[in-house]
């Protein structure tokens, strides 16, 4: 956390946003979102966020604030996964013992 007690910290990582949050505190939280996306005009660019960090919230609020990015500040969240990719070898292997 920085000198200031910041609730909230956008950081970007290869391309991807992520939002740390540290506060047990969901309304306290959206507001200090809010606030960060009205003072500073470069994250008014940013439309997804890959990754939501907030140990201390529980899964219902960190859902109430992926809605309020999406309604309030038109942010939709998406988390990049990575699949694993089969190789077609693998694929027919696996296709095989079910027949």
């Amino acid at each position: 956390m920085s000198a200031d007690n910041e609730t909230v910290e956008l950081k970007s990582h290869n391309s991807n946003f992520i939002l740390n949050i540290f506060t047990d505190d969901y309304k306290k939280a959206i507001d200090n979102i809010k606030q960060k996306f009205e003072k500073d005009s470069l994250l008014k660019d940013i439309n997804v966020i890959n990754s939501i960090n907030a140990e201390y919230l529980g899964i219902t609020d960190i859902q109430m604030i992926k809605d309020f990015l999406k309604k309030e500040l038109n942010i939709d969240y998406k988390e990049k996964r990575l699949l694993k990719k089969y190789k077609r070898t693998e694929k027919r292997n696996f296709e095989g013992k079910n027949s």
